[in-house]
């Protein structure tokens, strides 16, 4: 059976997210925050940093480029480590867990965007040790991922630029061009890929 829904002052359903403002369950204050929930918060607030892009290079980049940069440099003895640097192997992801890696990030920028729904996981962040455990080791675990991805599309473009050095320049509009290239090569194996 189907829970009824939640009902205002006026003895109607709640229709819309504002609606939900008014409801009792649906605010709560920011100032008075336990500090699990500022953690929780601060975990979910990471994936929305991620850009469509990012998460699109989940099923587009190659774990073959995800320390060429880094490689790169040290051969021309311009020793930089990129920030957060992993020096575990990459994991290697095949179609199907890119696939699933999107659905989970994009679901998680989805869930963070409801106020329902990130105060409902807020709470079993909060008052379930084993939910707050898991969920520290899952939200590690993707950060872990979603860097690689980032260092594997600066690794290919760097390979694209060692190969096309007059492909290395600025379209009209200032986008650059390499950029631009794998950004339609993106679509295009988005397209394949997703059908």
């Amino acid at each position: 059976s189907m829970l009824p829904l939640p009902v205002n002052d006026d003895d109607h359903p709640l229709e819309s997210t504002s609606d939900a403002n008014n409801h009792p369950l649906g605010h709560y204050d920011e100032d008075h925050r336990t500090p699990v929930e500022s953690e929780f918060l601060n975990l979910m607030s990471t994936f929305l940093t991620y850009s469509e892009r990012d998460i699109q290079s989940l099923t587009t980049t190659s774990t073959r480029y995800l320390h060429y940069q880094h490689h790169h440099d040290a051969q021309n003895n311009e020793i930089r480590h990129p920030p957060n640097a992993n020096p575990k192997r990459p994991r290697t992801r095949s179609k199907e867990e890119g696939i699933r890696y999107r659905a989970l990030y994009s679901g998680v920028q989805a869930a963070s965007l409801e106020p329902e729904v990130l105060r409902s996981f807020t709470v079993l962040f909060e008052d379930y040790l084993p939910i707050r455990l898991a969920g520290r080791r899952i939200y590690g675990h993707l950060k872990n991922v979603m860097e690689e991805v980032r260092e594997e599309r600066v690794g290919e473009l760097a390979v694209a630029r060692e190969g096309c050095p007059s492909w290395d320049r600025r379209v009209d509009d200032g986008e650059d061009i390499l950029e631009y290239a794998r950004t339609i090569w993106d679509t295009i194996v988005d397209e394949a890929l997703l059908q």
